[in-house]
């Protein structure tokens, strides 16, 4: 309801633009002298022309698969020739003397006195209508660019052409006197046209910058609070009901803490409440650091009265990714209060050992607390630690209080950092969002190297590798060894290389696909070497926009709406690589 009202609105300010003035003349034309059944159906011919325009392009780009950042480009591109046309006075009249032109073949070609002759003569001033939009419809292309004919870009298109409808019936009944007015309001069009096309060069040039991806961000902040967390974790689903990793009580927890051999063998338990489990670990071992003075190390002495919260994590990880919005907030809240964050980035593919893909990845997700690099699994094996995200609190004394693995328990984590500062209790939460309800089990984790590869329902022609099914390390032909995909099952078709951690396209055909139960699905990706990908998608045999992949991250590659069950295949250009999918 909200986006309506907006772009109604906006619509409603549209007839102050000043490259609609020229429309305006052939408006009053077709419009005066002929009744009101006429006027209203010239302005309907306009906004339903306009609506209909705009919403045909992107039933054609979803049809044809077009990837969303061709869109992207051909909106900027033509926002930066409207920019040139308001900002240059001769293009600006070239322009107005040409769309002149066309609008005034309209009342020739539709006479009559009815809704219908009404119509059609509006009909053809919708698209001239179209460029007036300026920056306000640039932010509903986008949407249309980014997310296909969704329902987003429906109610933006129809709720700006609802708005449109009420300014251009008043100037269909009002006269000449209102258009003499405008022209006045406007400086007779140039002043605006200034501002308006400094406006639309800068919209342009942050489309064309890609600063549009950083909605990615954006969507993951507001994942939490918007959808149901999911009840699997990263690297094969974690047994909440395990006794070795959970423990009933303090006492329980304390005493499996105790034994040095259990907690190798389990890692730390989860008790739900502040325990003693014994001295901290040390993370001496991480580095290099970002977000330090200097890139300096954190040491033990930095520490020292503070209470800390260590977070591991991996930035292609979804999971991980749902939680930054919430460490943030216990960040910023209590960092004034003694409280500190450690990230410690634990790699789980190659690419993940990069310091500047790393770098790159914290200032997208705005991870602003310190985050040392655990390339080699030091600090993770310190903390016998097992899953990504996982989250250990530390008390002022250095004793290790708390273990919490996977997404959730949000209020509670809070509320014990809260007790470990000594804030008062319940008054002032960063965040409030519940512990997790559903527990709907979605698809695990399902990686496409044969080191960890499970459910795989494909063959090679010549499988003689490691893995169940794979010719592994080596180019070879792959098919699914099954007519139709069990939940859970993914197989390759084509022409393949399956390395231990990911499969590598070696063909112009090479497809992926996966039978999976869960709202959503990603895949982590990395484009051919010194180039970028476009990979198809389609969702249970129906075409989806394409994803570019430009970078080694995680991709949303299927988002469904609502939990169900989904057969996902993509075509991989040669080159390509795939490492894991994930669900939620």
């Amino acid at each position: 309801m909200t986006l309506l009202i907006i772009a109604f609105v906006a619509g409603m300010f549209s007839v102050l633009t000043p490259c609609i003035l020229p429309v305006l003349p052939a408006l009053l034309v077709v419009s005066d002298g002929q009744g009101k059944a006429r006027v209203f159906g010239v302005v309907v011919g306009v906004v339903v022309s306009f609506c209909i325009a705009i919403l045909a392009l992107t039933a054609i780009v979803d049809a044809l698969g077009i990837p969303a950042d061709v869109l992207r480009y051909v909106s900027a591109t033509l926002l930066l020739l409207f920019a040139l046309v308001l900002l240059i006075p001769k293009l600006d009249e070239r322009f107005q003397i040409a769309a002149q032109s066309v609008v005034r073949l309209a009342p020739a070609q539709h006479q009559g006195n009815g809704f219908v002759p009404g119509m059609l003569a509006g009909a053809t001033l919708g698209l001239v209508w179209a460029p007036c939009a300026g920056p306000i419809l640039a932010g509903i292309t986008s949407s249309i660019a980014t997310e296909g004919l969704s329902s987003k870009a429906v109610v933006a298109t129809v709720g700006y052409g609802l708005g449109m409808a009420i300014p251009l019936t008043a100037v269909a009944f009002g006269g000449r006197a209102l258009v003499g007015r405008l022209r006045k309001a406007t400086g007779n069009g140039r002043r605006v046209n200034v501002a308006m096309g400094v406006v639309l060069l800068a919209t342009s040039l942050l489309f064309f910058s890609g600063f549009d991806n950083t909605l990615n961000k954006t969507i993951a902040d507001n994942l939490p609070l918007s959808s149901t967390p999911v009840a699997s974790l990263e690297r094969g689903g974690f047994d909440k009901s395990n006794a070795s990793r959970t423990a009933s009580s303090c006492r329980e927890a304390e005493q499996i803490a105790a034994d040095p051999a259990q907690v190798a063998a389990n890692g730390y338990p989860e008790a739900g409440e502040l325990c003693d489990l014994g001295p901290a670990p040390s993370i001496d071992d991480l580095g290099p650091w970002i977000n330090t003075k200097d890139g300096k190390p954190v040491t033990a002495d930095d520490l020292k009265g503070k209470v800390v919260l260590v977070d591991f994590w991996t930035y292609s990880c979804i999971n991980c990714i749902r939680t930054l919005p919430y460490i943030r907030g216990w960040y910023d809240q209590y960092k004034d209060d003694g409280f500190v964050v450690i990230g410690a980035h634990t790699p789980e593919f190659a690419f993940e050992r990069d310091f500047d893909n790393v770098k790159k990845a914290t200032k997208d997700l705005e991870v602003n607390w310190p985050v040392g690099l655990d390339n080699d699994y030091d600090t993770w094996n310190a903390y016998s630690n097992r899953f990504w995200p996982a989250k250990y609190l530390i008390d002022r004394d250095g004793t290790l209080r708390y273990a919490h693995y996977g997404e959730g328990e949000y209020d509670r984590t809070e509320e014990l950092i809260r007790t470990l500062l000594d804030v008062k209790p319940g008054e002032g939460m960063a965040t409030s969002d519940g512990a997790v309800t559903d527990i709907r089990s979605a698809t695990p984790e399902t990686y496409v190297g044969y080191e960890r590869a499970a459910n795989f329902a494909g063959t090679a022609d010549s499988a003689s590798g490691v893995g169940s099914g794979f010719d592994s390390n080596r180019v070879a032909t792959y098919r699914q060894a099954v007519d139709a995909l069990d939940l859970n099952q993914w197989s390759l078709i084509g022409d393949w290389k399956v390395e231990g951690e990911r499969g590598v396209a070696a063909g112009d055909d090479s497809r992926l696909r996966m039978h999976y139960a869960a709202n959503e699905a990603y895949l982590v990706m990395s484009p051919p070497a010194g180039g970028q990908a476009v990979v198809k998608v389609t969702v249970d045999g129906k075409r989806r926009n394409a994803i570019t992949v430009d970078g080694n991250r995680l991709y949303t590659i299927a988002s469904e709406g609502e939990f169900g069950s989904h057969t996902v295949e993509l075509t991989l250009p040669k080159g390509t690589a795939a490492y894991a999918f994930t669900f939620g």
